[in-house]
């Protein structure tokens, strides 16, 4: 907890309001957007009162995690869940690392671990085919008031990309995608650059993958 952080952090207020605690990791909170067509034309959508909350998302792992110590939950760290098996009402996780039991009992298995299809393959849920790639970054933005969109198959085929300020001083920049999230990225952060909104440097880019 507290390490993964190529998450933009992108909460509901609804969601926030139920993690008692997290109001103390949000970064941002945010009413209104801006969102750019390929053209460069731009619609503006705003409401009273916030809409959502840019949290920063290690922090409210770690928040959680020592919430959940605090409740009786047991954390094993340097442990991987290598399978999982039914029997009627229990489950039974296969896991491996020096820390930890070799089989786990439970009544319920909670698949939290993204794209490795092998354990969503083994709880019935079949074989993941698709996925989306994102990649995240942050940077010192020169003029940025509010969330901004920018679409388009150029900036980040199927989905994609943003700007998102934080209370830091800087400003999450990523994208996701169909493939090639490096390329699409580096190409973003490069106009971005050209166009004076970020200042030039060499970004540490983080990546994700989604599975759809």
């Amino acid at each position: 907890p507290g390490c993964k952080t190529s998450c933009t952090g992108v909460i509901s207020k609804e969601c926030l309001e139920l993690l008692p605690g997290a109001s103390s990791t949000i970064q941002y909170e945010a009413n209104s957007a801006r969102i750019y067509s390929p053209s460069g034309k731009h619609i503006r959508v705003e409401r009273k009162g916030t809409q959502a909350c840019i949290v920063d998302r290690p922090a409210l792992d770690t928040m959680l995690a020592q919430q959940a110590s605090k409740h009786g939950v047991k954390i094993f760290f340097s442990t991987r869940c290598t399978g999982l098996k039914f029997d009627n009402q229990v489950v039974f996780v296969q896991t491996s690392g020096s820390d930890s039991p070799a089989m786990l009992k439970a009544r319920a298995a909670i698949i939290a671990c993204g794209s490795a299809t092998s354990l969503a393959k083994d709880a019935g849920l079949g074989h993941i085919h698709d996925y989306a790639f994102g990649a995240q970054t942050e940077v010192q933005c020169t003029d940025i008031t509010e969330v901004e969109i920018y679409s388009g198959t150029k900036v980040a085929p199927g989905f994609f990309a943003w700007l998102a300020p934080c209370d830091t001083g800087t400003t999450k920049a990523g994208l996701l995608c169909c493939d090639n999230p490096k390329l699409y990225i580096e190409e973003y952060l490069s106009k971005l650059v050209k166009k004076g909104r970020i200042i030039d440097k060499v970004y540490n880019i983080k990546y994700g993958t989604v599975p759809l």
